[in-house]
């Protein structure tokens, strides 16, 4: 079985309450059943995608957000870090949930 969630956002819209609850269910169900690897993609790749991959492995090793983004962008330095509206509130929610 391979699951499949499809949360579509465009980079001009804010990450809001319900998409966040989403965003946050669907990682803590594939961290608790264990759905590795996980595969997230958007149109280009460089905003919603490896923004929410950044999140996912933050949340899944519990390791800092700051220090998941730098080990992702030495390997994709063009990830959006924040110029777009979801990416920056995505980042921004992410955290304030982690402080």
């Amino acid at each position: 079985v391979v699951p499949y969630f499809r949360l579509a956002r465009p980079d001009e819209e804010s990450v809001d309450e319900d998409y966040w609850f989403a965003l946050t269910v669907i990682l803590q169900l594939v961290q608790a059943q264990q759905w590795y690897p996980l595969l997230v993609h958007c149109r280009a790749g460089a905003h919603r995608s490896p923004n929410v991959a950044i999140v996912a492995e933050s949340m899944f090793s519990g390791r800092k957000w700051a220090d998941v983004a730098l080990d992702a962008r030495a390997i994709r330095p063009d990830i959006d870090q924040g110029e777009q509206v979801f990416a920056q509130t995505l980042i921004e929610r992410f955290l304030r949930e982690q402080s």
